[in-house]
């Protein structure tokens, strides 16, 4: 083989690992660009006023409640994603989960083949809905047990702050609802503003006394999302309107926004 050839042979090498090399570059940054990124685990909880201001007897109330579980529980679908049922009175700072959820990993045999792959995934996801089957019974039966005890008294919304503080871990998406009336009425505690000026500024002095009153983890509660279901058919009196805009203002005091349906 002359030098011109070989020259020649050794140039179409070259040309062709960094053709090849280009290919694959291309392959991982339009892999790496169009993958769906793995979002941070969520934490879900859920409170259910258990006082004595709320009814959740009615069944058009039970459902608006049911539904937004239900559009919680189709979220958690990533391996860590937690959520929790609670009821909210007049101790909800002392709390503890009446029912709860992690969702499990994946996990396939060693060295599966296709089929037992097949097969792994559909009973995971079978279980995966007896889990969450489970917890929305658990949430009907919570919505219809009456609460026999001194908490019913007073309605303490406050103290999922908490709760949440507490339980919830840094790094974690968090998202809190609220089914409730909206009536704060513990530790000293209760807005009933008479105008939107008035609703500011009560937010804005119980959200100064906070710290006061319950253990809160700041940094947790940021960037934290609430919604408020209210049944409005199960409350005695008419609401108050105003009420919205205080619970938007305490927990944009706190960081959080909120979501009143």
């Amino acid at each position: 083989m002359d030098k011109l050839t070989l020259h020649t042979n050794n140039r179409i090498m070259r040309i062709t690992l960094i053709l090849l090399l280009s290919f694959f570059i291309i392959l991982f940054v339009s892999a790496q660009k169009f993958a769906t990124p793995q979002r941070a685990p969520m934490d879900v909880f859920v409170f259910v006023d258990k006082s004595k201001s709320v009814d959740f007897r009615d069944s058009t109330v039970r459902q608006r409640a049911e539904n937004a579980v239900r559009a919680l529980l189709a979220q958690c679908t990533q391996t860590g994603d937690r959520i929790g049922l609670y009821y909210l009175h007049g101790n909800t700072a002392g709390a503890r989960a009446e029912h709860s959820l992690v969702i499990p990993a994946l996990v396939y045999p060693a060295r599966a083949n296709s089929i037992e792959r097949n097969h792994a995934q559909q009973t995971y996801y079978r279980n995966l809905s007896l889990l969450r089957g489970a917890f929305v019974k658990a949430l009907r039966t919570q919505l219809l047990e009456p609460n026999a005890t001194p908490t019913a008294n007073a309605t303490d919304i406050l103290g999922t702050l908490e709760v949440v503080s507490s339980v919830s871990a840094p790094g974690r998406q968090l998202h809190v609802l609220l089914l409730t009336d909206g009536v704060q009425a513990a530790n000293g505690f209760g807005a009933n503003p008479r105008s939107q000026q008035e609703a500011v500024a009560r937010a804005a002095a119980d959200v100064r006394r906070l710290p006061a009153q319950y253990r809160l983890n700041s940094r947790l509660l940021q960037a934290g999302d609430v919604r408020m279901v209210m049944p409005f058919t199960a409350i005695g009196s008419k609401h108050n309107r105003f009420l919205d805009r205080y619970w938007a203002e305490v927990f944009e005091g706190v960081g959080m926004r909120l979501v009143v349906e």
